[in-house]
């Protein structure tokens, strides 16, 4: 048997997990006769027609992601699905999902979905991720309130007052959209991941109640005042649980900071945490003061100045050509003075007489 043919499985009727993963695979024909398959992972084929896997009724775990499919209509009566990876495909219409309201799990990256409304009926999903998509309305979202685990970057989306409804979500990624006014998100208690680089976002206040947040990447927004961070003391909070250490990991990148100091007064960000802080316009004190203090506390400190900053543009720009040229001027000045001296008691010697 070839990596791409796949024709003497359809005798093995007794099978119930089956994964050929990274293979040639175009037709899967020959596994629509294996009815007792519960698991079947056919990842990174080239398959395009999955009509076949119609009669697998009983399956509960299906993944196909980097393959070719575009239509998804025979998943429809695979209602016993509770686990399903579509991503890296050139699927568009989800509309067949809609009967799948056993779904705690699924994954639909990097396709070409717009009309996410067929999802509003899989009220039993744990774990969504829609990214890299062209959705721009999530409120179909709105009544899943199930869900724990969201993952929507690079998508289109700018309104997310329909989240605030998700009230059990625990991680929550919307990098790389439009979105500028987070305060929906202050519902939301329980997070604990929270990703929103590469926003429009200017005021965090509404994170102020998010008193569980562990990681928090907020790089590459137009963020000028970090004083909220003050009040949130958990993150990077010491967990005796388990003996596990919670680490902070936060990125301020790319934003307009130039205070620093609500880091220092945290006392939640210590030894071992992450820290970006690389490319702010940071002041003085901060450049000064705050980066030692927090370098010195054990703090895993990314940072790169802008040339904007107070502390850089105090200084010439060009510091290495400054020093330089000063040095070939000044040094100028010496042999000249130095030659004048020897001329002049050259020139005595011989003007006297005789």
């Amino acid at each position: 048997m070839s990596s791409s043919d796949i024709s003497p499985l359809s005798n093995l009727t007794n099978l119930e997990t089956l994964s050929i993963e990274g293979n040639n695979i175009s037709d899967i024909s020959p596994l629509s006769n294996l009815t007792d398959l519960w698991g079947v992972t056919l990842d990174d084929n080239n398959i395009s027609d999955i009509s076949p896997l119609s009669n697998l009724t009983d399956l509960g775990l299906l993944t196909l992601d980097g393959n070719n499919v575009s239509d998804i209509s025979p998943l429809s009566n695979l209602t016993d699905l509770g686990f399903l990876t579509l991503e890296g495909n050139n699927v568009s219409d989800i509309s067949p999902l809609s009967n799948l309201t056993d779904l705690g799990f699924l994954t639909l990256d990097e396709n070409n979905i717009s009309d996410i409304s067929p999802l509003s009926n899989l009220t039993n999903l744990e774990t969504l991720s829609l990214n890299s998509n062209n959705v721009s309305d999530i409120s179909p979202l709105s009544n899943l309130t199930d869900l724990e685990r969201l993952y929507f970057t690079g998508s289109n989306i700018s309104d997310v007052s329909l989240l605030s409804n998700l009230t059990n979500l625990e991680t929550l990624s919307l990098d790389d959209n439009n979105i500028s006014d987070i305060s929906p998100l202050s519902n939301l208690t329980s997070l604990k991941y929270l990703s929103l680089n590469s926003n429009n976002i200017s005021d965090i206040s509404p994170l102020e109640k998010l008193t569980n947040l562990e990681l928090l990447w907020l790089g590459k927004n137009s963020i000028t005042d970090i004083n909220l961070l003050r009040k949130l003391t958990n993150i990077g909070g010491l967990s005796m649980t388990l003996t596990t250490i919670n680490c902070i990991h936060l990125d301020l990148s790319h934003n307009q900071i130039s205070d620093i100091s609500p880091l220092i007064e945290n006392p939640g960000i210590s030894k071992g945490d992450r820290v970006d802080i690389s490319h702010n316009p940071l002041n003085v004190e901060s450049i000064e003061i705050h980066i030692p203090e927090l370098e010195n506390k054990g703090v895993d400190l990314t940072w790169k100045p802008l040339i904007e900053s107070p502390a850089v543009t105090a200084l010439p720009p060009n510091l290495s050509l400054f020093l330089l040229s000063n040095f070939l001027y000044f040094g100028l000045i010496i042999v000249l003075g130095l030659l004048f001296i020897f001329y002049q008691i050259f020139k005595r010697k011989h003007d006297k007489p005789g």
